[in-house]
């Protein structure tokens, strides 16, 4: 380890301990020596403060790890709503495309149906009429 804090608040959690310490050994003689960056008395220090430090640094860690789950989630739902307008925008484009093949088909079997009206009969059929020579 580098001797840096895992985030803001695990430095805040060692600073509020070390102030603790401190004003405990406040208006005591004897000798103050270093624990880390915490100083305490001559004593061991009460089980009291590094209980606390230790739950509370345990709880921060805990949210901490939440807090980066949850951006996490956060940037996932985000890729996943990218995803979604890009299936919708296809989708869209995908009933254009239908839309269009639907019109050339119906065309295309409306131009292959034989004429509806009798009257109205196709060049190459007259020109056969063995009625219409003369």
């Amino acid at each position: 380890m580098d001797g840096s804090f895992v985030d803001y608040r695990a430095e805040e959690l060692v600073s509020q301990a070390e102030m603790e310490a401190t004003q405990n050994a406040k208006g005591k003689r004897g000798h103050i020596y270093g624990l880390d960056s915490a100083q305490y008395k001559e004593h061991a220090p009460s089980a009291r403060v590094p209980a606390s430090l230790a739950r509370n640094l345990e709880l921060e860690l805990r949210v901490s790890g939440l807090e980066t789950s949850f951006q996490s989630v956060i940037a996932d739902v985000s890729a996943v709503k990218a995803d979604v307008g890009a299936v919708k925008e296809d989708m869209a484009t995908m009933k254009e495309d239908f839309a269009a093949t639907r019109a050339a088909i119906t065309e295309l079997i409306q131009s292959l149906r034989p004429q509806a009206n009798p009257q109205q009969q196709p060049p190459s059929t007259q020109s056969q009429d063995p009625s219409t020579q003369a």
